[in-house]
Formats: structure tokens, C-alpha cells, sequence
């Protein structure tokens, strides 16, 4: 089986800057819960921070735990309950430091891995380098400064502005959906100004950078006689309020950030001197060594504290001393994993993207291209997806249950319970349990890009070299798209741009065209602006909502992006480069933070290829323990306990806890040393320990969903390979590509919006029903209002749909009089009786918009639609030999039938070539190999159907399809200079949407019928080459 995950050359190695052993003293400190022992306490925490790299560390991280430990150390009064908040602060502090591998601060810090061994010598972990630390101002800090000082007109009229391209007209007002937090408060609903004609001159001289002057006299110059003072005025709401960005802000790609700022500040101000000034400080404490800077630091915040008051105003990042060679045998196992975890993985994508998928595919069609911020707006489009909340989406979202793999569920199921039973530590997979656990074989789904972080554990670098080593998967696996665990540490080490450049601007990664566009967009709270600070890597940028001159090549802009679908997935189109693009934010801001705009277009990004799910137990994650999880050398799960409720009992006496303690720990098997999980913070404890006792007790009460699991590995091997320090490993992964359906091409990107309201040429009425009772309506209620309605239409088909509620809607074709004036009232009283029946629950009228683009074009549509109708006719017609028992075939096997005529007859020559050739075998390939024999016996390719007429209801059941034959023919001359692969597109998109009144909404079901498809088309063309 070819690998589907190539690993690259290099890693960012994370590395906390304290050993195990350094935390030691945390073992035997006093009661933190005794005031008697404050002396004790206040001896314990001095000695602690007497380390200068744990008290700098602790400097950088939380001022006001510093400035308590000010007062402690000068012997100043605190009150017992600060005293002892102070003492758990610095345990925590300092166990964080010895353990945690994860960036931040001076806690911990990161270097660079490279796989392959140094010049092809031996692998080796290198100590001694220098230390470096990357200080910048923290963007909250720096922004709140920005945002005041662009208020004032000394500066204000030396910035350059642009209009904010999120803004839109509605009505009278013009709309900003998206603006900051202000003062720390979550901003998520919209702004708006009237649209005034002053306005929209201003935002449209806007549209590049320009100087307030000059918009203050194109202002003057549209409206003669106003005065300077009231065209000024307009433009500083307009800026006030973020309809007008400045330049004033620096980008998030700025290497100098502050520099940025003062170059564009009146150079002898005073606000400008002391930004150098800070600027030069903040240079002195950088070139600081780790542990000496101290002083320096509380003297350059006490500076900065004079501009702005901000609890951490600098963000202070580490690149750690050391560096590493590994083996490539180590990134053959991690890639490995990874492939084991992605045929894991099951193609369900999430509720509220699947939602929105359907939505605009139902809204818009396949292929049609919509304005991203059209699509955005909630009054013009679709709004956003459901879930999202900046601004909060106005979608409601009806959970599904995913289909049941009760196979899967009871052999992990099994796998758990022997493990507890046997007392076994583990579960190692073999290849009988691999097998009852894959989803797919990997060969006919696109394999995803992604970083993966893991943990090496390895006595000696010399037993990872034989091969000796365990490699311990992170819980949440990794990020979503390679380069993004690197972010903001970019530039801190030469080169790395260039490498994730290339990483993502591969051959397999940018398949069909595709361009890779970083993405760029202005954060909700200003200090998320700290974790999007990264470098240029991409040539081609995405920046919304933001300062930038969209004017520029390689910049686009909101106006420039547009959204299309296909039946799988939605794609970004920008119109001036005239291809998909790919946003890439490189950073690992959580998606709820994220404005809406900048989580669509990275969703959309993501989904291209799906992820990679970490280990899940399907089902058993309410186990109070589930064991460890191997394959070869890796561990894809850790050990994991929940606490049981009388660990959050705060009402029992200490002794009584500890006693509950005790009992659990030996009902459950617990081992000594475990760490605390709350989130994604992880904070390792020694359950023999009093202090660490007291601390897992406080943990469990702060944080109700806090669990508890096995330090990595189980604590064995250990870490001596890298001196005993803690490590993850983050690798960029690159996935092996396939075969995949082509991006829509840009010239069906325009789409006619010619939509039919009631009252005109057609009629479309949603009937609201319970979707059991659907097939009884269409076979037996439905027929007798299509016999009294005949003469006053022209045609008419169905389709089952939920918006959340499930129905059919119904589309009559005719003369507006006819269907206003005759068909609607005999509609009405249908629709009364079926409702008095009970067979009913309501109707509603609605505008039928045609899909265009995915059905040919305007000319087509009209014999798409009369093919509609045979095909709605057959299917009522198919359904009843169903029901009555005429027919005992399968539907599922019905549908393929039908699947393979609609081909024929729609398809053009060589069409089952082109089929077998653009749809892959996927994982429903197992559903034609169950009935093969059957299959290739009565799915007649060159549609004889001998066979099948000789089965019962088979006569009629091709009989059925006459007049849909005739339709085909008929649409099929429309298409005749249709490009063949689009052509097969809309061979696709017949099918579903027959699938969808034949089967129901049922994709599992369209799924194996399609596959059932493909292996007779693909056995019939063996037979024919090894016949010929």
C-alpha cells in the first residue's frame, strides 16, 4: 500500500526551559491551606523564584504576580488568602516550566528538528547554543496606543486611509458586520451609518490608499460650499467608527511593529520619542540573556505603563539553546501513524459546513460564483454558517446522529473492556484490528495537509538511532494546515519561510491551479493580534477588514473573492488572478475568534481535503478508564481516567479526601505520577505527594471537565536522548493527492440571478410532512392533483428536502393566469384536505431560482426542467412497483439501474470511460463486491436489459423509463458542445437529484447505489479488454 503522508526535512522543536528534577522542591512544600504556616509558605515561594529565570519567566508571563512577589520578597504585609493564591501560582509556574513543552514566555521555548542526521553523520542533540529571546510589544498594548492616537488630527492627517472592504450597502445604510473589541468588550453585532451620498463618495475615493487631506477635498469638490471642519468631521466618524481603516496599525506580517508606528508619527513629538525609547529598550532587554533581565524588563514596563496601562504589555518569545538531528526512521513511523489515523477516519464533515454546503448548493447551484461578501451578508446571501459568532450567524443548525457503526463501536468496545478486565496498561493494534477499525483504504480520497506534533521518548539518542523509541501522539494530533504551528516563530530561525513556502506550494498540494494566498484579517480582541503576528511566506495575500492597498498585485481583497460548489465541497475563486485560491492563515488563533470571513475562507481551505481525526473511542469517552493505545511504536492515545464525583466533593474534610482518593486510585489502577488535564494545559502531578495532592483537589474543583491521564508514554522510556527535558515534535505533513472532481473552470462563473416569484411563470410550494409518509403522498395523494391541475400546466417535478423540516416541494410550470388563477386554489384545497387527514402538516409558498450553471446553461434549463418532470413521473411510478411488491429488487439496486440509463442516455461518447476515469473507488466500493455477481448479471451497460425484464417487475420497470428516455435525448442535444467533463458534471448532478426521489435524503444509501455503478461500469470494461 503506497504511503500517503510525506513528512518534511525539519520540525519545530518544543522544549520547556526547566528539567523534571528542577520542580522537586514542590514535592515537600508546606500546606498552602494553613494559615499557621505562612511563614513556612512565604520561605517556600522565596525559594522558588530565587532562581532569576524562574522569577524573569514569571515577569514576562503575569504582572501582577509579580508585583505580589515584590511585596513578599521586601517582607510586605499580604493577606493569608493572597499568600496562598501566590503559592499554588508558583507551583504551578514552575511545574509548567519542568514538564510543558509548549511555547510561551520564557517557560518554554522552541528550536529546530531535522530529520536525516547532520551531513549524513550520526543523529545528536546539540546544548550550549545561545539562547535568544524575540520581544515585541504586545499588540493589545500597542493597539490601544494606535487606536487613540489616530483620533488626534496632528496624526490623523498624516495617515494614509482605505475603505474597509467588509463594509456593504443595505437599503439606506451602509453595514459594517465586523468591527473590534472595544475596551476589552466582545464586539459581535454590526455597525451602520446612513448611506449618504457624502459617504459614498468618500468610501469610493477610498477604495486605495489616500491622505485625509485628499479626501477632505474630493469631499469639498462633490459638495461646493461645504466647509473644510465638516468634511473632516465625516471622515473621522467614518475612521471612528472602522468604515475607514489607517495605516497607522501595524500588519500582522510587520517584522517591526513598533518601528512601523513611529515611521509614520511626527518625528520630534514626544509620544514618538518615547516610543523609541521603548523601542531602544526593548532591544536591551532582548539581547539579555534568559535569567539576567529582570531589572531591565520591569523598569522598560514601568516605561511603557506610561503610554498604556496593560496587564502584559510585551510578548516575549524563546528560541531555546539547542537543536537536533533525528533519524529518518523516526519520520517514517510518524507518517505511519498518521496513515493509520486518516483511513481512521471517517469523511462525515461537520454539521454546520455540511448544512451550509447544502444551502448554497439549494440556493445558488453547482458552479454558479457568489460574491463572498454577498454570501456573507445576512439580508443578501446566506449569512454565515451556523456556529459562527463573530458576528453571531442568524443560521439555526438541526444536529444529526451519524450513522451507527456498530461493528466499529463494538470491536473498540471489546478492546476497552479486555483491557480493564486483564488489568492490561495498553491495547496494541494488529492488523485483524486495524481492519475492523479503518474506514477507507486511502486510495480514492485526497489525503489532507497538516502539522502533527508528537512526543520522541528514548533513554539515548544512540536508541533512537537503532530504532529504540516510543513516539507519543499529541491529544488534539495537530493543526489544521501545514506551517501553522510555526507562525509567529517564523522568523525567529533563517530561512523557515522559504521552507514552509515550499512545503505548501507543491505539485500534490496545489493540484488543478490552485493558488496558495495568505490569509491576513484584523483579530476581535487585540491581543489574538500576539498569535497572528506572522512573516510574508506567500507571495499572494488574503487581507480583509484590514489596511492594505488591494490595488497591488498579489493582494485580493473581499471584492476580489468569490464562492462556488460542486457537489463535494465549495471552492474560493479570485476574480483577478481568474483561479481557486487557497487561504492559508499560518497561525493557531481558535476559529471562534476568528471573524466570520476569515473562518469561511479557512474552513473552505481545510475541507478541500478534510482532516486527520486524533484516536477516538467512538462512543466510550464517558468510560471512567480507558487504557493506552499503540501501533508499532507509537502511542496514538494515552491513558486516560475521569475523576470520580467524590474527587469534587468540596465538602469533605481532607483526610476524608484523601482516603476517596486512595480508593479510587485503587479500584482504577491509577499510577503514581499522571498529569491534570483542563484543555488543552496539562500540569503533571505526583499522587504520593501532599502538595500535589492538595493541587489535583483545587484543579478538580476549578475546573469541572478537568481529567486525568498518563504523563506520555506511561513515563517510559524517558527523554534522555534530549538531556531529560520534556519535547514535542511539530512536522509538517504533506498528503499524497488523487484523481479529484476539477475546480469549476472561471468561465461559469457567472451565473444568471433570474429568479421566479409567486405569481409568475412558475409555482413552488413546499409541502411539510413527515418523511415516512412521504412515498404514501407521492404514490397515492399526489397523482390526484396532478389529474385535475393537467391542463392549466406544462410540466411539473419534486424534489424531498429539510430546512430543518422535512418536505416535498413541488414546482408547477405554466402561465401565470393559469397558475394564479386555476392551479393555486385547486393546490389550496388539496393541501386543506391533506392537512384535515392528517397526511399534511402545512405549505408554503416559495421563489424558485434555476440552477443554471450546473444544469448547462439559460438555453438548456428548459429541457433539464421537461427531464425533470419524465424523470419525477418514472419515479412515482418505480415507487409504487416497490411498495405493491411488484418489484423485489433492492432499491438500492433500483437507483443504480436508473443511474446507469440516465448515463447512457445523457453522457455522450465515451462517457463510461470518463466515468470510471474522474470518480475514484471510494469506500463504498464494499457495496457492488457484496453483490457482484448479481450486480454485473442484471445492470446492463449497453441497456438491453434482458435480464432484468425477465425478473418480476422488471418489464415495467424499464417500461417506466420511456418518456425519460425521450427527455434524455432531448436534453442531451442541448449539451452537444458542452465540454465532456462538465457534461459528466451534470450527468452527476441528474442522478443525484433522481437518487433524491427515488431513495429519500440518504446519502449512504446514493452512496452504494453509485458504487454498484461504477463496479459494473468497471467489470464490463475488463471483460471488453481481455475479449478483445
Amino acid at each position: 500500500m503506497p504511503m500517503n503522508f510525506s513528512g518534511a526535512s525539519f520540525g519545530l522543536l518544543r522544549v520547556p526551559t526547566r528539567k523534571p528534577g528542577d520542580a522537586a522542591i514542590t514535592l515537600t512544600g508546606p500546606n498552602f491551606d494553613d494559615p499557621a504556616e505562612s511563614g513556612r509558605i512565604r520561605a517556600y515561594i522565596r525559594q522558588i523564584v530565587a532562581d532569576p529565570f524562574v522569577r524573569e519567566a514569571i515577569e514576562v508571563s503575569s504582572g501582577s504576580l509579580a508585583r505580589d512577589l515584590a511585596k513578599i520578597e521586601d517582607g510586605g504585609s499580604v493577606p493569608f488568602s493572597r499568600l496562598r493564591r501566590v503559592a499554588y501560582a508558583v507551583t504551578k509556574y514552575l511545574l509548567r516550566m519542568s514538564s510543558r513543552p509548549t511555547p510561551f514566555g520564557l517557560t518554554a521555548g522552541v528550536a529546530v528538528a531535522r530529520f536525516g542526521g547532520p551531513s549524513g553523520g550520526e543523529p545528536e542533540f546539540r546544548t550550549g547554543l545561545p539562547a535568544v529571546k524575540a520581544v515585541r510589544p504586545a499588540m493589545d498594548w500597542l493597539l490601544a496606543a494606535v487606536h487613540e492616537w489616530e483620533r488626534l488630527p496632528d496624526v490623523r492627517q498624516r495617515l494614509l486611509l482605505v475603505r474597509n472592504d467588509l463594509a456593504t450597502s443595505r437599503g439606506d445604510r451602509l453595514i459594517l458586520p465586523y468591527v473590534r473589541a472595544a475596551h476589552g468588550k466582545v464586539t459581535s453585532f454590526e455597525v451602520s451609518v446612513r448611506d449618504t451620498e457624502a459617504v459614498r463618495v468618500c468610501m469610493d475615493a477610498a477604495h486605495r490608499p489616500v491622505s485625509h487631506a485628499v479626501l477632505v477635498a474630493k469631499l469639498r469638490e462633490s459638495f461646493p460650499g461645504v466647509a473644510e471642519d465638516t468634511a473632516s468631521g465625516l471622515i473621522d466618524s467614518l475612521l471612528e467608527q472602522e468604515f475607514l481603516v489607517s495605516e497607522l496599525p501595524p500588519p500582522p506580517d510587520s517584522a517591526d511593529p513598533l518601528g512601523h508606528v513611529i515611521d509614520r508619527l511626527e518625528a520630534d513629538h514626544s509620544r514618538t520619542r518615547a516610543l523609541r525609547d521603548i523601542r531602544t529598550a526593548i532591544g536591551a532587554y532582548a539581547a539579555s540573556p534568559p535569567g539576567e533581565g529582570a531589572a531591565g524588563l520591569r523598569s522598560l514596563v514601568s516605561s511603557m505603563s506610561r503610554l498604556h496601562s496593560c496587564e502584559r504589555p510585551l510578548q516575549v518569545d524563546l528560541r531555546t539553546g539547542v537543536e537536533a538531528s533525528l533519524p529518518d526512521v523516526v519520520l517514517r513511523e510518524l507518517e505511519t501513524a498518521v496513515d493509520l489515523l486518516w483511513r481512521m477516519t471517517s469523511d462525515e464533515v461537520p454539521d454546520h459546513y455540511l448544512e451550509y454546503h447544502q444551502a448554497f448548493v439549494e440556493r445558488y447551484g453547482l458552479g454558479c460564483a457568489v460574491p463572498l461578501g454577498e454570501l456573507l451578508d445576512p439580508a443578501r446571501g446566506l449569512d454565515a454558517p451556523a456556529t459562527y459568532v463573530l458576528p453571531a450567524s442568524s443560521r439555526q443548525l438541526t444536529h444529526r446522529s451519524p450513522p451507527a457503526d456498530t461493528p466499529r463501536r463494538r470491536r473498540l468496545a471489546e478492546a476497552a473492556m479486555e483491557a480493564i478486565g486483564s488489568g492490561h496498561e495498553e491495547v496494541v493494534l494488529d492488523d485483524e484490528s486495524i481492519a475492523a477499525l479503518v474506514r477507507h483504504d486511502g486510495t480514492s480520497r485526497p489525503a489532507p495537509d497538516l502539522d502533527v506534533c508528537v512526543t520522541l521518548l528514548a533513554d539515548s539518542m544512540a536508541e533512537v538511532a537503532r530504532g529504540e523509541f516510543r513516539l507519543v501522539l499529541a491529544a488534539g494530533l495537530g493543526s489544521i494546515g501545514p506551517g501553522s504551528f510555526f507562525g509567529r516563530f517564523t522568523a525567529m530561525f533563517d530561512g523557515m519561510a522559504d521552507r514552509l513556502r515550499q512545503i505548501v506550494s507543491t505539485p500534490d498540494a496545489m493540484e488543478r491551479g490552485a493558488v496558495p494566498a495568505q490569509l491576513f484579517y484584523q483579530p476581535n480582541e487585540s491581543r489574538s493580534g500576539n498569535v497572528i503576528q506572522v512573516p510574508t511566506i506567500l507571495p499572494h495575500r488574503v487581507a480583509v477588514g484590514m489596511y492594505a492597498d488591494r490595488g497591488r498585485d498579489g493582494v485580493l481583497g473581499l471584492d476580489d473573492l468569490v464562492v462556488t460548489a460542486d457537489t463535494h465541497r465549495l471552492y474560493v475563486h479570485s476574480n483577478s488572478l481568474g483561479r481557486e485560491i487557497i487561504p492559508m492563515p499560518f497561525n493557531m488563533l481558535n476559529p471562534y475568534r476568528q471573524p466570520n470571513v476569515a473562518r469561511l475562507l479557512g474552513e473552505i481551505a481545510f475541507h478541500r481535503a478534510g482532516g486527520v481525526s486524533a484516536w477516538s473511542w467512538d462512543g466510550l469517552a464517558d468510560l471512567p478508564y480507558l487504557p493506552r493505545v499503540r501501533y508499532g511504536r507509537t502511542v496514538l492515545f494515552s491513558a486516560r481516567w475521569l475523576p470520580g464525583p467524590e474527587l469534587r466533593d468540596s465538602s469533605l474534610s481532607w483526610n476524608g479526601w484523601r482516603e476517596a482518593l486512595r480508593a479510587w486510585r485503587e479500584r482504577w489502577s491509577v499510577p503514581d505520577h499522571l498529569e491534570v488535564v483542563s484543555h488543552d494545559l496539562r500540569l503533571p502531578l505526583d499522587l504520593t505527594a501532599a502538595p500535589h495532592q492538595r493541587l489535583l483537589r483545587r484543579e478538580l474543583e476549578r475546573d469541572r471537565s478537568a481529567v486525568l491521564a498518563e504523563p506520555p508514554g506511561g513515563g517510559s522510556p524517558g527523554t534522555g536522548w534530549c538531556g531529560g527535558f520534556g519535547n514535542e515534535i511539530v512536522v509538517p505533513l504533506t498528503g499524497r493527492s488523487v484523481t479529484p472532481p476539477a475546480t469549476p473552470p472561471p468561465g461559469t462563473l457567472d451565473w444568471p440571478r433570474r429568479r421566479h416569484h409567486p405569481g409568475g411563470e412558475w409555482l413552488y410550494a413546499k409541502l411539510y410532512l413527515i418523511e415516512e409518509h412521504q412515498d404514501e403522498l407521492l404514490i397515492d395523494r399526489l397523482p390526484a392533483l396532478l389529474e385535475r391541475i393537467r391542463p392549466a400546466i406544462d410540466h411539473w417535478h419534486f424534489l424531498r428536502y429539510r430546512d430543518p423540516e422535512p418536505h416535498l416541494r413541488l414546482r408547477l410550470a405554466g402561465t401565470p393566469d393559469t397558475l394564479s388563477g386555476h392551479v393555486l386554489p385547486t393546490l389550496h384545497d388539496w393541501v386543506a384536505a391533506g392537512c384535515a387527514a392528517g397526511s399534511l402538516r402545512g405549505m408554503a409558498l416559495d421563489t424558485y431560482q434555476p440552477e443554471y450553471v450546473r444544469y448547462g446553461g439559460e438555453k438548456a434549463m428548459p429541457a433539464a426542467e421537461r427531464l425533470f418532470h419524465a424523470d419525477s413521473e418514472s419515479v412515482v411510478r418505480q415507487l409504487r412497483l416497490l411498495r405493491d411488491g411488484m418489484l423485489t429488487l433492492d432499491p438500492q439496486f433500483v437507483a443504480a439501474m436508473n443511474f446507469m440509463e440516465i448515463a447512457r442516455g445523457l453522457g455522450g461518447d465515451g462517457w463510461a470511460a470518463r466515468y470510471l476515469d474522474r470518480v475514484p473507488k471510494g469506500g463504498h466500493h464494499a457495496a457492488f463486491q457484496q453483490h457482484r455477481r448479481a450486480a454485473v448479471r442484471l445492470i446492463d451497460p449497453a441497456g438491453g436489459w434482458k435480464a432484468l425484464a425477465a425478473e418480476p417487475g422488471g418489464a415495467q420497470l424499464v417500461e417506466s423509463w420511456r418518456r425519460r428516455t425521450e427527455a434524455l435525448a432531448d436534453y442531451a442535444a442541448e449539451l452537444e458542445s458542452t465540454d465532456p467533463r462538465a457534461r459528466l458534471d451534470i450527468v452527476r448532478s441528474v442522478q443525484h437529484m433522481h437518487a433524491n426521489r427515488l431513495l429519500g435524503i440518504d446519502r449512504e444509501a446514493e452512496a452504494h447505489a453509485l458504487a454498484m455503478l461504477r463496479g459494473v461500469l468497471d467489470a464490463d470494461a475488463q471483460r471488453r479488454r481481455f475479449a478483445g
